[in-house]
């Protein structure tokens, strides 16, 4: 187990000292079997065999705990409302002290979420910074690494209606853009070449040239609008064993509203035209550099010599020619 009580509480710091680690112990180790899942088991072992505070890979180590200290409390939040004995469902009240309100309750819940999704976007950040050996022989880097657009970060280059650091969504949005990379850039491409570009992007010691550079941040503007028009039809439904559902925010610091429908038809029409845009400077780039050994695919597919075309000869015709 890689949290004991001194370091769940001190990694979050708000929890009072009267919280019993009996009490939210359950809920840490479930948050600790989803980040195992998640980066691997191999990688997890490797964070809980760290102990030199004063080696750099320590503090991989110590965002790890935050995240799974933060995840930890999300679960356990709706849980500490109540205590639950013989007598059924009770909630203490303690002498001096008031419930919350419910739009504090649910600005909690947020916050805790957030930072939560925050510690985990800094332990990805600081890993591929790193790269220790444990790491890149996983297959949960491969799997990170299967697509031209791999992080938040790296999709709020491009396009930042997520929120940037938001490793819940993009983690929703990853099936999209499998999709857009399978239907609109393998065929621009050519799936040869394809494959072979995104083996060459997973490599992190690949070298690259200016004209392999200037593609791939073609491909990347084209990946990111396009995994979000792609997604839009299924971002307001909810779907579980028991309907569909569409969730509505009612409390809040901050009052939200469904958009009308022309503000959802103009963002669409715009993320649809980005897309369209870099789609053409793809092809008008992949037009000028392809070689018989630079995007050979592309290359024997539109831009091998067209036939000479020999003059007209007149030659023994009766037309006379001006």
């Amino acid at each position: 187990m890689i949290l004991t009580q001194p370091l769940f509480k001190a990694r979050l710091g708000a929890v009072q000292t009267a919280t019993t680690w009996a009490t939210v112990e359950p809920f840490i180790l479930a948050a600790e079997r989803g980040f195992r899942e998640r980066i691997g088991s191999p990688l997890f072992n490797y964070l809980e065999g760290l102990s030199d505070i004063e080696a750099t890979d320590y503090q991989l180590r110590v965002l790890a705990e935050g995240a799974i200290a933060w995840a930890s409390l999300f679960r356990a939040l709706p849980h500490l409302k109540f205590r639950i004995g013989d007598l059924g469902l009770m909630k203490n009240s303690p002498a001096n002290t008031i419930a919350i309100t419910k739009w504090e309750y649910i600005d909690s819940k947020e916050a805790v979420q957030q930072e939560a999704d925050d510690w985990l976007e800094d332990f990805f950040q600081l890993l591929e910074s790193l790269r220790p050996a444990v790491w890149t022989a996983s297959i949960g880097y491969q799997r990170r690494q299967a697509h031209f657009i791999r992080s938040t970060d790296e999709l709020a280059r491009f396009v930042s209606l997520g929120g940037g650091r938001n490793g819940r969504f993009f983690d929703m949005l990853v099936p999209y853009i499998a999709k857009v990379e399978e239907l609109y850039i393998s065929p621009v491409l050519t799936d040869s070449d394809f494959e072979d570009l995104l083996e060459k992007w997973k490599d992190p010691e690949a070298s690259w040239s200016k004209e392999e550079t200037k593609a791939i941040e073609y491909i990347q503007k084209v990946v990111a609008p396009m995994s979000y028009y792609e997604a839009f039809p299924y971002l307001p439904l909810q779907v579980d064993y028991k309907s569909f559902s569409s969730p509505r925010v009612k409390d809040g610091l901050v009052d939200e509203r469904e958009p009308e429908a022309n503000d959802v038809n103009t963002l669409k029409r715009q993320l649809f035209m980005d897309a369209e845009l870099y789609t053409a400077k793809l092809k008008k780039h992949l037009d000028k550099v392809a070689s018989s050994t630079l995007f050979p695919g592309y290359f024997d597919a539109y831009k091998k010599a067209a036939p000479v075309e020999k003059p007209d000869d007149f030659t023994d015709t009766p037309h006379v020619i001006i």
